[in-house]
């Protein structure tokens, strides 16, 4: 039993997502990925910068950060459907979870899982 109180965001491929998907979910998308859901959806860009990705001095927080953040002010706000997880579909899995788990506001409301 998960007694992990943050809000768990899981990375899976565009098809999955569709078959995945709950009332009580949100998605993050990486823009230019198409998926078709009533529910909260986050989308950011990656970016390119001069110097190392996350580097404070550029970039300020990442992208996908800024859309969780985004879409967790809203769920506290009341603002559209509560939700209880996080479908993440993205191109470079690896890179999105290490920019998500360098950021410490979002590691104090999201848990990255590996599976749902």
């Amino acid at each position: 039993m998960n007694t992990d109180p943050r809000i768990p965001v899981v990375f899976v491929g565009a098809a999955q997502a569709a078959s995945m998907l709950r009332a009580d979910d949100a998605v993050l998308v990486e823009n230019n990925l198409m998926i078709e859901f009533p529910g909260p959806i986050g989308h950011f860009t990656l970016g390119t910068t001069a110097h190392v990705i996350g580097c404070r001095c550029c970039a300020g927080r990442a992208a996908p950060a800024q859309a969780l953040t985004a879409m967790f002010l809203a769920r506290a706000r009341g603002e559209g459907i509560f939700f209880r997880r996080v479908i993440a579909v993205v191109h470079d899995v690896g890179l999105v979870r290490g920019l998500l788990e360098d950021d410490v506001v979002v590691r104090a409301r999201f848990q990255v899982v590996d599976h749902a």
